[in-house]
C-alpha cells in the first residue's frame, strides 16, 4: 500500500497538471497556434507551446508533452517534397559538429552562465533581424564560404543548445543568409532540428521524464500539431517568399525579447 501511495506522488510531481475544462483548453489552444505556425514557417512549436503552457504545468512537463510532436513534425518537415537527400547533402556538415557541440554544451553549462550565453544570444539575433527587416543586406555566403560556415554554424548552434536550450536562431539566421526558398527553408531546418531534438528526446525517456501521464498528453498534442502543421503547410502555400522571409524575421525578433527576458529573470 505504501509502495503504490509513493507511486502516486511520485507521478503527482512528475506531471503538476490538473487537466480542468479551461487548462485543456489551454493546452489545446497552444498545440493548434504552434502546430500552425511550424506548418507555415518551419519553426514555432517550443517557442509558442512553452510560455502558453507555463501557466498550467511544469517547465519540465511542458518539455515531454511537447518532444514527440516535435521530433515527429521535423520527420515528417524533413521528407517534405522528397527534399531530406538534398538537405543531407548539402548540409551535411552541420550534423557532427551539431551534436558535438550539444555534448560540449551541455558539460560546460555548469561552469557558463546561462543567463549571460541568453543575454549575448539575444542581442545578436535582435540586431541581425531588425537589420534585415530595415533591409541592410548581408552578402550571401559563396560556395567554398558555405563550406566553411555550415560546420562552424552547426557547433554554434549545438553549444547554445546545450548551454541556453535555444539551438534554432543560429539555424534560421543562416538559411535566410543563404537566401533558399521557402521550401528549401522548412526541410533544411527540419533536417537539422531533427538532430538536435533526438538527443533532448532520448534523454527524456532515459530519465524517466516521459511517465505514462506524459506519453498519453503527448500523443494527444502530437494529433492536434500534426494536424495544425498540415493545415500551416495548406497555408504556406498562399504566402510570397518575401512574406515568409519578414514572417522568420519577427520570430527571430520574438525569440531573441524571450532570451533577454529570461537572462534578466
Amino acid at each position: 500500500m505504501a509502495h503504490g501511495s509513493e507511486r502516486h506522488v511520485s507521478l503527482d510531481v512528475m506531471l503538476p497538471f490538473e487537466p480542468t475544462l479551461f487548462n485543456l483548453m489551454v493546452v489545446a489552444l497552444a498545440f493548434l497556434a504552434a502546430g500552425t505556425s511550424k506548418g507555415v514557417l518551419g519553426v514555432g512549436i517550443p517557442l509558442i507551446a512553452v510560455p502558453a503552457l507555463s501557466g498550467v504545468m511544469h517547465p519540465a512537463t511542458t518539455l515531454a508533452v511537447i518532444a514527440l510532436p516535435i521530433l515527429l513534425s521535423n520527420f515528417w518537415q524533413a521528407l517534405e517534397g522528397r527534399r531530406f537527400g538534398l538537405s543531407c547533402r548539402r548540409f551535411w556538415p552541420a550534423i557532427p559538429t551539431m551534436i558535438l557541440g550539444g555534448i560540449l554544451g551541455a558539460q560546460f553549462i555548469t561552469a557558463i552562465d546561462p543567463r549571460t550565453a541568453q543575454s549575448v544570444l539575444g542581442v545578436t539575433v535582435l540586431v541581425y533581424a531588425v537589420s534585415q527587416l530595415v533591409n541592410i543586406r548581408i552578402p550571401t555566403p559563396s560556395v567554398s564560404a558555405e563550406r566553411i560556415w555550415t560546420p562552424v554554424v552547426g557547433l554554434l548552434s549545438g553549444l547554445l543548445g546545450g548551454v541556453a536550450a535555444y539551438f534554432g536562431p543560429p539555424v534560421i539566421m543562416y538559411l535566410l543568409a543563404l537566401r533558399v526558398t521557402k521550401e528549401e527553408f522548412i526541410s533544411s531546418a527540419a533536417m537539422l532540428y531533427l538532430i538536435g531534438i533526438v538527443p533532448v528526446f532520448a534523454t527524456l525517456v532515459l530519465e524517466g521524464v516521459l511517465g505514462r501521464a506524459e506519453i498519453a498528453l503527448s500523443v494527444t498534442g502530437t494529433v492536434l500539431i500534426l494536424g495544425a502543421v498540415a493545415f500551416g503547410r495548406w497555408l504556406r502555400g498562399k504566402v510570397t517568399q518575401e512574406a515568409f522571409r519578414k514572417a522568420l524575421l519577427v520570430v527571430l525578433i520574438v525569440m531573441a525579447i524571450n532570451m533577454l527576458r529570461r537572462s534578466f529573470l
